[in-house]
Parts: C-alpha cells; structure tokens; sequence
C-alpha cells in the first residue's frame, strides 16, 4: 500500500472516471489520493460495492464496471462538528481481483487497528516542521498549534530541564516528554500519590484500595492484578519474552494510572450498559424503540437534501424503526422524498438495498420500515417486488404475529431477530353480507404534512343500504396493492379514541402528531398508558418544524410510547436524550419499559436522591480552525421530570488544552431513573460546541471518570476528554449538618477549609417556575415542560 497503484475514481462532477494513485504514507496516517490527503482518524468504513451516492449518480457508466472490483472508502472530517459529515466517499474500482483484495483487506486492517490516535495527530503536526530538531521559540510555536497553552517561564524549565546537553533544541521525543510533563494533571497525581508506594507506583492491594474507596468498585486482588498486566509496559514486555507465569513486581506507574482512567474499565457508564442485560423475550410492545421520522432527509423539511446515507448513517447508530415517504416515479419506478417540497428524490429501490446491507448492522433485533404511501397500485405492486426480492427471508411475514406465548401480544424482539418488519395501511376485511360499520381511512398521510396538525381523524360512517357498502368497501380496495397489503406486518389505523372501548388486534398501530399525544398527556395520560402496554404507537413531530427541530421526547416515553420518532439529522438536547436513552443495552435499539409503563407496578422507583458532580478538567479540545485559541467552559444540562429540569455552567478558562475548573454541582433528583445528563464543552469565544456526552442519570458509575466526547456525527473526539468525579445520595441517605457536597477525595488544595480560588461548590435546583408546588401530588408522569420543547 505505501508502494501505490492506479485505480479507476468515480466522482460526481464527471460521468467518466479517471485513474489516480492511491498510496499510504510512510508513517501509515494519511492515505494519498490523487492530490488529496486523507487522514486514516477520519476513515469511518470501507464499503464495498457500488453502494454510495456517487456510484448511484453515475449509475449509466458505473454500471459497465465489475460490482465485485468496485469499493468506497466513507470519510468524515473530525473537525467538522456537522451531523451530516460522515458521508463523504471516494469511490475506486481496481483493476483485478488480486488488486481488490489488496486494498480491501490492507484498508479495513488500517481502520480497524488500535491506533494512539493523539500520537498520531501531534506526530503529524511536527512533520510539517519539516525539522529533526526544533528550539525554544519554535517549541511554544509547536505548542500553540496543538492548543496547549502555558506561562513561557514554566515551558522554558521544563526545556531546560530535558536538554541535559545544553544544545538548546529538543527532537520529537524530546517535545512528547515536555508536553506529557506540561499536560499533566495535578488532581490526578495527587489521588495517585495518595495510594502509591513512595509516590512511585501502585501495587495491585493499593490498587484495589483505590478502587474499593474512590470508586466504590470492589475487586480482588487477582483482578486487580491481571488488570495492571493490561496497563503496565513493564509487564507486558515480559511477557513478550515468555515471563508471563513469573511476573514479580506487577505495578502501575503514574503514566499507565493515568492511562488505566482513560480506559474502558473505568468508562463513567456501568458496564451493562454495554452489554444486553435486560430480557428480550418480552412482548414488543413493552419496549421503547429507537425511532427516526423522515430519515431519508439530511436538513430541512421542505428543502433538504433526501439520501441513502442517512438510512445507512441512523441504522448504524441502532435506530429500529425508518421511515419511508414513498411517491410514484416519473420512470414508472417509485422514489423516495418528502412529497410537494423541493427535497430532492432518492430510488426507492436504492433505499431499499441500503436497508438491506445495513438493518443489522449494529442490533440484532427486527427493524420497522413505517411506510407513508403515496403511490399509484402499480407502483405499489412494484414496491412489493423490491421488498420481496432484495430482503427475501428477513422479511416479516404476518403469519408470525401470533407465534408467541403471550396470547393477545405481538411476539418479542428476541422472536424477531433479524426480521424486518413492514408498517402500513391495509386492504379493508369485509364481510359483504354483514357489514354495518366501515374504516373510512384516510388516505392522506400520517407524517408530518399540515392537515395532520388539524388533528384530522377516521371517521365512523355508518351506511344503510348494503350495495353502498360494498362499493365504498371496493373503492378503498382499490387505493391499496393487494400484494402490498400482503406483505404488511403492523397496520396502521386511526385512533378510535378511549371512549370508544374499541379492542384492537395487537399488530394494529396508531400514530400521532405531537401536538395530538401532548393533548392525550394531559387529558388521558393514564388510559394511555394502559393503551401502550399492549398496542404499538408511534409519535412524529409537527408538520410546521419546517427547520426538522424536535420536540421533548419525554412525556411520550413517559406514557410508554414505543416510536418516539425524531429527526436524527438535527443536533440538540431532544436527540441527546435520545442518544442516552439507546446508548443502553449494547446500542441494540430496544429498551425494556419500566414495570410500571408495563402494567407491573403502579409507582416507579427510583435509586438516588441527589447526585453531585465534580467538573475537574478537559484534555486536547480541538480547535475548529487552525491557529484558534478556545476559551472553553461546561454546562451540565438535568433532563426528564420537570423538578429534574435545570442546568449548571462553569466559570471560563483560557488553557483550551487541558483547561481546569474544579467546580462542583449538586442536583436534587424527584426521578433518578427517569432523568439524562448532557455535557457540553462550549468555547465561549465563538459559542460553538466543541464536543458533547449525554447519558441517564442511573447509568452513570461513582468516583473519579474520564467521559469520553462527540462531535455533531456522533463520533468520539480522538484523545479528548472530561474528567470528573460522581457521587450520588440515596433516599433516606443523611449528610452529616452542613455538610458541603464534594468527592471522597479531592486534591489538598481543593479540600474543605479555604478552597482554590476560582473553585465553586453549587447546589442547584430546578428553576423557581418548574418546580413542584407543595400541592402537586407525588406523579411520576407530570404534564410536561414546555420550555424542554427546544432545538
């Protein structure tokens, strides 16, 4: 690969493609295109096929070279904080299978290896120095453009103090011990210093000391142990040359202490949340499902850009149920878009293969297709071919509703694994000798379109004379493909509303505008829940956010609605708590309800009282230009019951590198299990997000954590991070009288007595208009707060 070889480039400005040289660098972290470079970091897939935009637009041509030669490599820039970035392709065909090959397996070992992703990123800055050596002056230079600022007096000592020869210039290795003895975190040194040996090392009992008394981990001394065989270098050089069953002295150094709190092991998430640890033999109806309302769209509603790669981009992220906004063609094939607007139109069979490729990418567990279906019946009948022939077996059929143990229930996800299941209106069942009531159902669509917001709903007609029964029974047949209708696993229906007492099979679906399902929380929000513990809904948002804003999904998850359906396209504290609410259960996309939105118990319970968190410090921010200083500050966001509705920022600091603030925050929680946590790091210079963590609240693990952060694409910011400290209060749990809120163990000078200045200690609660009043009695599902219906 670093040698090189000519493949054929697709693009889309040009219908031809043209040979350019593909190369790896030397050091192995930029791959050469032509004249581009392109950092290995910013690889997110290597995709094989004709499977992008680019291969699709140029389809006449691409066409004519072999599928099985052609790949793509899937790029997002990680400084572009866009939700849309990471669609980016360049799209190659080689020359021969043996060439394929090559690039193929050489590619996906390239992304897959476990690179030190700030290594690279600091190595790389110094390359351009084109320099073996570098000075004072141009050591604080180098140190700026990685964003690391300092008082020029320490960074002189400390250079002094590597150039033991007195040549007054330092080499690579030289500049990466300035900047590791620069960079490091005195909190951190100081919890260290406080279990090690003589401040040297520590020994798997001190080990797990630390990790029994600041962690509230308890570990054995085995497992400590083996844990410091992972981290130690010492360790894992012995064992190299065979000294693995004799290993004397295991011990950790401050480095690898400090790299073992950037680890998995210590993730500020518990470990379940990883894994699938909740029971998926459940009824489908007893989970919240991850859910994406027109996600063919990349921006706005009326405008935007329609594209396979945000179905391939939400699958990838877990989401289990997409929507489908399906049009005729003008070639006779149906298309994908959002009907009258000037979004632009997608195939509907190219939609269908993404699908294809990508339903089980990353969950197991069966995927919802909600069809708003706008086509003609012989486009429909095309719709269901396409269906049939690219997912074959996965395709859900309607015979299997009722394979389950629990009568009167949709089977559960496990039942369903690898199943695609299709959502849409049906042909009518009619009895012609008997009917007396008909479905008049409505044929506009139960997406986000204006006439929706008028809260339109099916009407009853009754009709006397059977013959003019029958034919409107006939014309409704006749809007809707018998082959369709066939395939159709959950049937979308209108909602006969509570009075009615209507009994719906459990495949029977309803879905609702928002503006309906907040009407329903405040009138029937306990009737509804009695509804989603055995029906499906699905909740969408207005037709009037032409913007694709969203709306607070919790007072729909709070009745127990399954689909809360959002624009995943649009960054904001909705998808946030989206983000947190699925980053559960293994990103699997199927969160089991709590047993009292299951019917099980009637009051939910709750773990913790308060929980009180310790911002301490940040490392390696990105800039969002080069040469940028960042000012950063955090602001912690409380989400979920309106008295858990509040936030918390930071004072600024000026170090964008490795900025300190040592400011502690108490929340009071009324719904520990139903509350989420957003981290924002904000340079207040430009107000732009650098980079951003959300998580629930009872998913978060006591002590000292690093939480890693995203960019807009929901990607992890290579070596950046927060590091803070949780503690939590349980109910009934006392302080002792006057007690201030802070760690187990803090560094001395932020100890109790007189604090470091700048440090704050803060109790916060919800603001004055969002709490409860003393008369508001102790509900677990309040009306909604109308403030949290932002972004």
């Amino acid at each position: 690969m670093q040698v090189g070889g000519l493949l054929q480039k697709f693009s889309k400005a040009k219908a031809m493609p043209s040979l350019y040289k593909i190369q790896l660098s030397a050091d192995e972290t930029n791959l050469i295109v032509g004249r581009t470079t392109l950092n290995v970091l910013d690889i997110t897939e290597i995709r094989q096929g004709q499977k992008t935009m680019v291969f699709n637009k140029q389809k006449s041509v691409a066409s004519t070279f072999p599928e099985n030669l052609s790949f793509s490599i899937m790029y997002g820039i990680m400084g572009k904080n866009t939700a849309t970035a990471d669609g980016n392709s360049i799209d190659l065909v080689a020359g021969s299978e043996l060439e394929y090959s090559m690039w193929i397996s050489g590619l996906k070992m390239l992304v897959d290896r476990k690179l030190d992703p700030e290594l690279s990123w600091i190595k790389a800055t110094w390359r351009k120095l084109k320099k073996p050596e570098i000075n004072l002056r141009q050591t604080i230079d180098l140190l700026s453009q990685v964003n690391f600022q300092a008082p020029r007096r320490v960074i002189h000592k400390e250079f002094i103090e590597l150039d033991k020869e007195g040549r007054k210039r330092i080499n690579l290795d030289g500049f990466l011990a300035l900047l590791d003895k620069l960079r490091e975190r005195s909190e951190i040194r100081e919890l260290f210093n406080k279990y090690a040996t003589n401040n040297l090392f520590l020994a798997p009992a001190k080990l797990a000391d630390f990790l029994m008394i600041e962690q509230k981990e308890s570990r054995t001394l085995e497992e400590c142990h083996n844990l410091i065989l992972e981290y130690s270098e010492k360790c894992r050089k012995q064992r190299g040359i065979g000294l693995s069953s004799n290993l004397k002295h295991v011990r950790l150094t401050f480095k690898e202490f400090e790299n073992f709190l950037k680890s998995k092991h210590n993730h500020i998430m518990h470990d379940y949340c990883d894994q699938l640890t909740q029971d998926m033999t459940r009824p489908i109806a007893e989970y919240w499902i991850a859910s994406s309302h027109n996600t063919y769209l990349e921006g706005h509603q009326l405008k935007g850009v329609s594209s396979t790669e945000q179905y391939i981009r939400v699958l990838k992220m877990g989401c289990r149920c997409i929507e489908l906004d399906c049009w005729d063609g003008d070639d006779g094939n149906p298309i994908i878009y959002h009907g009258h607007t000037l979004t632009k139109k997608v195939s509907f069979e190219a939609v269908v293969q993404a699908i294809n490729d990508y339903a089980f990418y990353t969950s197991p567990y069966p995927l919802t297709l909600s069809l708003e279906n706008h086509c003609s019946v012989e486009q429909q009948d095309k719709m269901a071919e396409i269906f049939t022939r690219i997912f074959g077996d996965k395709l859900a059929v309607a015979s299997s509703r009722t394979q389950t143990d629990n009568v009167g229930c949709l089977p559960s996800p496990h039942y369903l694994r690898e199943k695609i299941l299709l959502k849409g209106k049906m042909l009518l069942d009619v009895d012609a000798q008997n009917p007396k009531f008909y479905n008049f159902e409505q044929q506009l669509k139960d997406g986000d379109v204006v006439p929706e917001e008028e809260d339109i709903t099916d009407a009853m007609i009754e009709m006397d004379p059977i013959e003019e029964e029958t034919k409107k029974a006939q014309i409704s047949k006749q809007k809707i493909s018998d082959k369709l209708s066939e395939i159709i696993f959950m049937k979308s229906i209108s909602f006969p509303g509570f009075e009615k007492k209507v009994i719906l099979e459990p495949w029977e679906m309803c879905s609702f505008s928002e503006s309906k399902a907040l009407s329903i929380f405040k009138s029937h929000h306990r009737d509804f829940i009695g509804y989603n513990c055995h029906n499906i809904s699905r909740i969408y948002p207005a037709g009037t956010r032409f913007a694709s804003s969203n709306y607070d999904p919790f007072y729909p998850w709070g009745m127990g609605c399954q689909m809360v359906a959002l624009n995943y396209q649009t960054i904001g504290i909705p998808m946030w708590m989206n983000e947190a609410m699925f980053n559960q259960q293994g990103k699997c996309g199927y969160i089991l309800k709590p047993p009292f939105l299951r019917g099980k118990e009637r009051v939910p319970v709750h773990k913790y009282s308060s929980i009180t968190i310790t911002i301490l410090s940040a490392r390696q921010l990105p800039k969002s230009k080069e040469g940028e200083i960042i000012s950063p500050f955090v602001n912690i966001l409380l989400r979920g019951h309106k008295a858990d509705t509040t936030e918390f920022k930071t004072q600024i600091q000026n170090n964008g590198y490795c900025p300190a603030w040592n400011e502690t925050v108490t929340f009071p929680l009324k719904s520990s299990s139903f509350a989420f946590l957003i981290f924002l790091i904000i340079n207040q210079g430009d107000g732009k997000r650098i980079g951003h963590f959300s998580v629930c609240v009872e998913s978060l693990r006591p002590g000292y954590r690093i939480l890693p952060l995203y960019n807009d694409q929901y990607r992890e910011i290579p070596s950046c991070n927060l590091f803070c400290h949780i503690d939590f209060d349980e109910p009934g749990k006392e302080k002792a009288p006057g007690a201030a809120p802070q760690p187990s163990f803090l560094p001395a000078s932020l100890q109790s007595g007189t604090p470091k200045q700048g440090r704050r200690s803060q109790v916060v609660g919800a603001p004055e208009d969002l709490s409860p009043s003393q008369d508001e009695p102790d509900d677990p599902l309040p009306p909604p707060n109308p403030t949290a219906e932002v972004l």
